[in-house]
């Protein structure tokens, strides 16, 4: 990673995105580039108001990351909506990853569908990150859901990446629907669990697979998050469900808006781009 983005304003669940941004920033060498944004008005203010106002911005953003060396970071503050701001900010500077705060009354529905981080998880390029209020202990782990697909392939390799970065070990997490336990499968998950255990077997190095039965695919990660106190659960949007453009897929779909903790979803756009460049 060579740049990181982070969107932030005045509230509670922007600190914690800050300060996680910082740290992940750090820790893989990282320009971070923070990016205030606000609604426009139609008032004209003047230079000693601007001057203010991006004062009180600094010092909120330094006050975030107290006894932390915020050297190199760069701070941008900008009169458009967050959107805009944060999109034409990871276009310009190429990002490899984008950070927001959790904000679960955004969007409708129960899976927060139209909200920020939705619009941006189909709109950006590289990864989006959605960090949750709560600040966890830096363990350096991640977790990451697999199914034996090309976009989970993809998602197990910035995973990997992520867990080498911080420090940790990545966890590479197949969910058995239970439905498949109460009748004769016919083999159809065990082709897709074979896969799944074949894309963790090129990283077995770096990767503990991990099955587990039971339960929504979103909880079973949250679970395995938690007995490993992962940093942060990576999932890849899958194309097959993303229907008129509006959903990512029911595991990002849920996980984005209640995030339980910092949760990585890689987009379309990101997994075409990787399977492109292979050999």
């Amino acid at each position: 990673m060579k740049n990181i983005i982070v969107g932030t304003d005045e509230s509670t669940e922007s600190a914690n995105a800050v300060r996680f941004a910082h740290r992940l920033a750090k820790s893989v060498s990282a320009r971070l580039v923070m990016v205030e944004s606000s609604k426009p008005t139609s008032t004209e203010h003047s230079p000693a108001e601007l001057g203010d106002y991006e004062s009180s911005v600094k010092e909120r953003l330094a006050g975030w990351l107290a006894g932390k060396d915020a050297g190199g970071a760069e701070i941008v503050i900008v009169d458009v909506p967050a959107r805009p701001a944060l999109l034409g900010a990871a276009n310009r500077t190429e990002a490899d990853a984008v950070v927001i705060g959790s904000r679960q009354t955004e969007g409708f529905t129960k899976m927060g569908i139209g909200s920020l981080a939705h619009q941006l998880a189909h709109e950006l390029e590289c990864p989006l990150i959605v960090v949750p209020p709560t600040e966890l202990a830096p363990t350096g782990n991640v977790v990451v859901g697999i199914d034996g697909s090309d976009a989970s392939r993809v998602a197990l390799q910035q995973a990997a990446d992520m867990a080498d970065a911080l420090g940790g070990t990545a966890y590479a997490v197949y969910a058995i629907k239970d439905i498949y336990t109460t009748f004769n499968s016919a083999g159809y998950y065990g082709k897709e669990e074979q896969q799944a255990r074949s894309e963790a077997d090129e990283h077995a190095d770096r990767v503990q697979f991990i099955e587990r039965l039971g339960g929504r695919t979103e909880h079973i990660l949250a679970d395995v998050a938690d007995e490993h106190g992962a940093e942060v659960i990576v999932v890849s949007a899958r194309d097959r469900w993303s229907i008129g453009g509006l959903f990512l897929g029911e595991v990002p779909d849920h996980l984005l808006h209640e995030p339980p903790r910092p949760v990585m979803v890689i987009p379309h756009t990101v997994t075409e781009a990787a399977l492109a460049s292979e050999p």
